[in-house]
C-alpha cells in the first residue's frame, strides 16, 4: 500500500460524524458518515478480513483496517462492500485502488476504530475516492 504523508485532522469530531461500525455474517466494516475528509494520497490494496474480522487492505508487507467512504454497504454475507454511494462492488480476494490516507487511531477524529481491528503499529487507512 503506498500512502504519501496524509492523515485526518486532529480537532475532536462530533460523535455524530464518527465512523458507523457494521457488522454483518461475523464481518465488520468501518463506514466513515463525513462527506469529506480531504486526503488524496494513493490507498491500494488486496480486500481481506482482517486482525479483528474487520475489512482490510493487504499491500503484501501490512494488513490495514480501512474506514469507507459514506454511503458505503457492506454486503449480507460481509464478503463484499459496495464503496460508496453507486460505487464499484468489491469482494474479498479483489484489489482496491483509490484515494485517501493514513489514520493514526489517537487522532481524535477517528477514535471509533474497534482496538481489535487494529495491526501492530496500530495504523489505519482511509478511503475517500475510488
Amino acid at each position: 500500500m503506498t500512502l504519501a504523508g496524509c492523515s485526518g485532522g486532529t480537532e475532536p469530531q462530533d460523535p455524530a460524524e464518527r465512523p458507523e461500525i457494521v457488522t454483518k455474517a461475523g464481518v465488520t466494516a468501518l463506514v466513515d458518515t463525513r462527506t469529506d475528509s480531504g486526503m488524496d494520497a494513493e490507498v491500494v490494496g488486496e480486500l481481506v478480513v482482517g486482525p479483528g474480522d474487520c475489512l482490510a487492505l493487504d499491500d503484501g508487507l501490512v494488513v490495514r483496517p480501512v474506514i469507507w467512504p459514506e454511503g458505503s454497504t457492506l454486503a449480507d454475507d460481509g464478503q463484499a462492500i459496495e464503496i460508496g454511494r453507486d460505487g464499484p462492488t468489491v469482494r474479498i480476494g479483489e484489489y482496491v485502488e483509490g484515494g485517501g490516507g493514513e489514520i493514526d487511531p489517537g487522532d481524535a477524529t477517528y477514535t471509533e476504530i474497534p482496538e481489535s481491528c487494529l495491526p501492530e503499529e496500530g495504523v489505519a487507512v482511509a478511503l475517500t475516492s475510488w
